[in-house]
């Protein structure tokens, strides 16, 4: 992945300059979007904050409870990911988070610490209909798939030169042909006019 992050990627509306708009909980997904797809979307529109996915939250969670309490906190987290709106989803995330205090305190800290990363999307008070597009990981788990296929065969990652990123490059125009419209594709005019006015921060 540090062939990754040493790579270009001011071309094909690329940005170096945009604002994350997603990241996973895990290193390797940070790395990607952080160094190598950085998404040009509306300036501002996230406030310069990052949106963590809940799915793996969720299952890091899971290790930290008894197995006669998943059942309610997969219930809570279903609340969460369904919310629309910035009232809905703070009252879901405090839900989970009283759950979880009760019966974990290192988890419930750990959550509370998150709080902000995972209300930024809520925040925009942006249509329900975009959560299961943006609150999961199967934007990226797509794009890490289909890049590896079209690299499999790349052995060597020389530093220095411009060979990491046209094979970087390679693969990602592979991968996008793989792409399809997003459900509900027609709700994100909507995602950008929210973020002309709204923010993900938290109000004061």
């Amino acid at each position: 992945m540090r062939a990754l992050n040493q790579s270009k990627t001011n071309h094909r509306g690329l940005s170096k300059t945009s604002e994350v708009f997603l990241q996973d909980g895990e290193k390797e997904a940070r790395a990607l979007f952080n160094e190598l797809l950085r998404v040009t979307v509306h300036k501002g529109l996230l406030g310069a904050m990052p949106q963590e996915y809940l799915v793996p939250g969720h299952q890091n969670l899971k290790k930290k409870l008894r197995k006669r309490d998943l059942a309610d906190l997969d219930r809570l987290m279903t609340r969460l990911r369904e919310a629309q709106g910035r009232v809905a989803g703070e009252e879901a995330f405090d839900e989970v988070l009283d759950y979880l205090s009760e019966r974990n305190a290192a988890a419930g800290l750990t959550l509370k610490d998150r709080r902000d990363a995972l209300l930024c999307f809520p925040r925009l008070n942006v249509v329900s209909t975009l959560n299961m597009t943006f609150l999961s990981t199967n934007l990226i788990e797509n794009v890490f798939r289909n890049w590896r296929q079209a690299t499999d065969n790349v052995k060597v990652w020389k530093e220095g030169g411009d060979m990491g990123p046209r094979w970087v490059a390679s693969g990602l125009l592979s991968a996008e042909a793989g792409f399809r419209e997003i459900s509900h594709y027609g709700d994100l005019p909507r995602l950008a006019a929210a973020g002309s006015k709204e923010s993900c921060k938290p109000k004061d």
